[in-house]
């Protein structure tokens, strides 16, 4: 299984910003310290990367192989089973991860780092 997503919403989360201004520093401390296992811990089966979300955007895209893709847009869904839909989303998601500023063997140490930034 691969993630990538923006390093900002995590940077958001650990300062308790945005949706998560209401969670409290223990709950977010202690998200944190799981993801930080989860991540070492199942890699390479779970890699997971970030992207700058200042110089890219994507909304929540699933990848079901080369059948079926979903991308969520708030409160709904669309799902894709057209290959050359499922082929543009793929390319977008590998861009994504391609051009990632964190990789997957360095989640554990920028996790770690957020965990101390945790207000």
């Amino acid at each position: 299984m691969e993630v990538c997503c923006a390093a900002q919403t995590l940077e958001a989360f650990a300062r308790g910003e945005s949706v998560w201004r209401d969670l409290n520093r223990r709950a977010r401390r202690a998200q944190i310290e799981r993801m930080i296992e989860l991540t070492d811990e199942l890699y390479p089966t779970f890699r997971w990367s970030l992207y700058d979300g200042q110089s890219h955007f994507s909304v929540p895209v699933t990848l079901f192989g080369p059948r079926r893709a979903v991308v969520y847009v708030g409160q709904l869904y669309f799902v894709f089973n057209i290959t050359d839909h499922i082929r543009v989303l793929t390319a977008h998601f590998d861009r994504l991860v391609k051009e990632a500023v964190t990789q997957p063997t360095d989640m554990p140490a920028f996790l770690l780092k957020l965990l101390r930034e945790v207000r």
